[in-house]
Formats: C-alpha cells, sequence, structure tokens
C-alpha cells in the first residue's frame, strides 16, 4: 500500500523475485509496469489481467525484477504531471527503498495508455531510467532529443491489432529518435 500526501491509502502489487531469481547480496532490478486504458478503476486487480503481470508469474522461478504494478484512477492516465503517474512514482521509489534494489538497473514499461505513459514519465527524466520499453504508445517527437541525449535505451513495439494511427505514431517516434 502507498499512502499519499494527503493521507490516503492505495494498493498496488510487487512482485518480488525469489532466490533462484535474485542471488543473496545482490540487488535486484526492479521495473515499472504502467497498464492499459482498460485497467483503470479502484480494485487493484484488473492490472494483474492484462500486461506483464502473466508473463512474470509463468516465469516467477527465474524472472529477476521486483515489478511495481500500480492501477491508475477510473478516469486517469499516466502522464508525467498527473496523479496518477506522480503516485505511481512515488510507489515505485518505496519499493525501490523497501526492497533495496539496484539504483542502476530501473526499467519504465506500459502498454497503450500505459506506453504513452512511458514515454511521457522517461522524457521528464530519461536519466533516471536504465531502459523504456513502450508498448503500442503514443511519444513526443519533440522529446527524442532528450532520451538521445541521455543515452537511454528505447523498445518500443506495435502489434497488428493497434491501430494505424498508434503505429505511426510510434514509427513517428522511432525515426525521431534516429
Amino acid at each position: 500500500v502507498f499512502t499519499d500526501s494527503a493521507g490516503k491509502a492505495h494498493p498496488f502489487w510487487v512482485f518480488v523475485p525469489g532466490p533462484a531469481a535474485n542471488p543473496a547480496g545482490t540487488r535486484p532490478p526492479v521495473m515499472l509496469f504502467l497498464h492499459g486504458s482498460g485497467e483503470r478503476g479502484t480494485n487493484a486487480l484488473d492490472p494483474l489481467l492484462t500486461g506483464i503481470a502473466g508473463a512474470v508469474w509463468t516465469r516467477k522461478a527465474k524472472f529477476p525484477f521486483v515489478v511495481v504494478i500500480p492501477q491508475a484512477t477510473p478516469n486517469g492516465n499516466w502522464l508525467v504531471d498527473g496523479p496518477d503517474a506522480q503516485r505511481a512514482l512515488g510507489m515505485l521509489r518505496q519499493i525501490q527503498q523497501e526492497f533495496s534494489t539496484d539504483p542502476a538497473r530501473v526499467i519504465l514499461t506500459g502498454l497503450s495508455m500505459g506506453g504513452s505513459g512511458s514515454w511521457s514519465i522517461a522524457a521528464q527524466n530519461p536519466a533516471a531510467w536504465s531502459a523504456v520499453v513502450p508498448l503500442c504508445g503514443r511519444g513526443d517527437p519533440a522529446t527524442a532529443a532528450k532520451f538521445a541525449a541521455a543515452k537511454v535505451p528505447v523498445w518500443s513495439f506495435c502489434g497488428d491489432q493497434d491501430t494505424p494511427a498508434t503505429v505511426e505514431a510510434n514509427r513517428t517516434m522511432a525515426a525521431a529518435l534516429k
């Protein structure tokens, strides 16, 4: 549970790797996963139904990352200046401290609305991330120079079920990064 500055509690999910994936004496990498618009709400469960949670669970014995999975509010989004993104970043900081994660291995990823949020959050401070992996999200090409200056690796994807506008926005961002 993350408690915001107003004292309100916000539940979220954290996957912690087992000893086989995180040997004693090592600091695990940490990943912040931002879900898509269909998983917004207040039940804290919907973000587990789509996205990274299933992939992590099927590989739980060897998955090396601590994974933070917050939930955006019913009408929220992950844009960096918004309350949902700020709360997610607070959750990430809390987990980094609690589990003593590796500060040099901090990954930001998200799906659809979360992919767009990944671009938005990472653009504010690209050097904070060891990698950014937006999935079917839309970034602002005007921020591409920030990513290049920080030398942060970006691995961006779209799938065959994404809209042509999303694919085009992804290609535009990729071209701007190059």
